[in-house]
């Protein structure tokens, strides 16, 4: 009887450690200031071959698709935003050479060129909307449309409801902004909106609006691939690095770190 007793004990102890253990290391992680952390983000716009023509904000279906090839031979896990807030906020951890894939605006071409070229490459992405043109405009994506990613895996952010630069605008003006797209998305979507991208990169004095409208994380458009955590309210003003038809460098140069 007093054996087992012991043994019982001894199981219990061992239990207790393991699972201590399991949850310091696993759930309890505490996140370090400051650090610098290696997360590329990447931001398009569109992939269209007519507009690229005319347009740096555009890319060729080509073009795209090669970029998306380098990131599989160059060993890039391209992870989605939810991952992303999970390693940069200590809740989880991060691959060794992450990368995250955006897009802006909501244009049209994003579902029609854009999507079927994610789904092949098995890559998640994000896609930011301004509301005011979801089904309104036919040169951006519809509710349906977006229902229709959403289902396949991708994320939907809001970019405001009118694209406006709210750095530049009175605060009056900044909440309708915030809210109301998010409101609208998570109406028309039935999902919840965690994250936001300011509209040309503005976003000086406006990033605890974007927390208060309850957002866990906002990208700007300064060109980095380090992510500069100094506290939990720098995940409200994340470094992206723009890709454009007409890069000054080459593919591969955006993801070396002294280039940044």
């Amino acid at each position: 009887m007093k054996i087992k007793t012991i043994l019982y004990t001894i199981l219990l102890l061992v239990i207790l450690i393991i699972a201590g253990f399991c949850y310091f290391h696993f759930y309890n992680k505490k996140m370090i200031y400051p650090q610098e952390v290696y997360a590329p983000i990447l931001a398009y716009h569109g992939i269209d071959d007519k507009k690229a023509v005319t347009s740096a904000y555009f890319l060729t279906q080509a073009n795209f698709t090669s970029q998306m090839q380098w990131l599989k031979d160059n060993h890039y896990t391209v992870i989605s935003m939810d991952k992303l807030y999970n390693g940069l906020s200590g809740q989880g951890k991060l691959p060794p050479k992450p990368v995250v894939i955006t897009f802006d605006d909501g244009e049209q071409s994003n579902f029609i060129v854009a999507y079927p070229i994610l789904k092949k490459f098995h890559y998640p992405a994000t896609f930011f909307i301004t509301t005011s043109l979801t089904n309104q405009n036919p040169d951006y994506m519809t509710w349906a449309e977006l229902k229709e990613m959403v289902a396949n895996g991708m994320i939907i952010g809001s970019h405001t409801v009118n694209h406006i630069n709210i750095a530049k605008m009175r605060l009056e003006r900044v909440e309708p902004e915030l809210i109301d797209s998010k409101k609208a998305l998570e109406t028309n979507l039935g999902i919840k909106v965690k994250y936001f991208s300011y509209p040309n990169g503005g976003y000086k004095n406006r990033d605890m609006e974007v927390k208060e409208a309850g957002y866990k994380i906002a990208l700007t458009t300064h060109q980095s691939v380090i992510q500069k955590i100094n506290s939990p309210d720098s995940l409200y003003a994340l470094s992206r690095y723009e890709v454009f038809g007409n890069l000054p460098i080459t593919f591969d140069q955006i993801f070396n770190p002294t280039k940044n």
